[in-house]
């Protein structure tokens, strides 16, 4: 067997060498050109998912503002109204607004002193009125002696 020339193999080597730089350097261009588009895919959608997120807060902000005006409007209608008196409302509370309606305040200023509606005020003052027993009335007998005396 012959030996290959030198000449030959130089040749060879330098062919290799320039395929090799030819191939990195498509493959290059082909890295850059698909990094481009990507890049160019993900600013559009990221341009139309901002938009999209900008149209919807718009849409939020003016159901928002249309909820406060409701509110606003809510507000207005049952200022004079209160929530019924329920069970939210303890003892403490409605012995305090007594007290204070006892000691001549009006009903609007126990219903601003205790955060009340008037109307809860009110109806706390009308049932004390109807269930006060005068402090004249005889208390000995009680219900026996006013049974007795009518007869």
């Amino acid at each position: 067997m012959t030996s290959p020339d030198p000449a030959t193999l130089c040749y060879v080597a330098v062919s290799l060498g320039l395929i090799a730089c030819a191939t990195g350097a498509l493959s290059m261009i082909a890295v850059v050109r698909y990094r481009r588009k990507t890049e160019a895919l993900l600013d559009r959608k990221s341009l139309s998912l901002s938009t999209s997120i900008d149209e919807r807060n718009a849409v939020i902000s003016a159901r928002l503002e249309e909820a406060v005006l409701e509110i606003g409007s809510l507000d207005v209608r049952t200022s004079g109204a209160s929530a019924p008196i329920g069970a939210d409302m303890g003892r403490g509370v409605r012995s305090r607004a007594m007290q204070l309606l006892r000691d001549g305040l009006a009903p609007a200023s126990v219903a601003r002193t205790l955060h009340l509606g008037v109307k809860e005020i009110d109806l706390i003052s009308a049932v004390s009125e109807a269930l006060s027993i005068p402090h004249s009335a005889p208390h000995s007998n009680g219900a026996r002696g006013r049974i007795a005396q009518s007869r």
